[in-house]
């Protein structure tokens, strides 16, 4: 391609971490670090709602506890448990019956969503020296 008169090229050439992809790898470590602390976090605190909340809890409920990847993230799943919807009141069953449900999915969710940014900001903030 010829030039014309008076045009002027600039070439700009950019190197070091955070273009070559290193910074990129210690971001995905630290964020992969922090979606296990959250998902451990939230793992225990459903575990303890439920010894805390079950009456005459027989282990099987807890035991099919399942951490499942989904991406980047985790998601802990009750699966294949058929009663789970009606413990945690979203059954059709709960409509017609006295028993609510115990909403501990719901609680620790919300909890989780609270505890998340500031969990996953101190594991950021403690592993931010490997970027140097």
């Amino acid at each position: 391609m010829a030039r014309r008169r008076g045009t002027t090229s600039v070439v700009v050439t950019f190197s070091g971490p955070l273009f070559d992809g290193y910074i990129y790898l210690v971001v995905k470590r630290i964020l992969a670090v922090a979606v296990k602390t959250v998902t451990d976090m939230a793992e225990t605190e459903l575990r303890v709602q439920m010894h805390a909340k079950f009456k005459h809890p027989t282990g099987y409920f807890e035991s099919k506890m399942l951490e499942m990847p989904v991406t980047s993230l985790q998601r802990i799943i009750d699966d294949p448990v058929i009663y789970g919807a009606w413990l945690e009141g979203t059954s059709r069953r709960n409509r017609s019956t006295r028993f609510k449900g115990y909403k501990i999915w719901r609680k620790t969710r919300q909890k989780m969503r609270k505890l998340a940014t500031p969990v996953a900001q101190a594991i950021f903030d403690a592993r931010i020296s490997e970027m140097n």
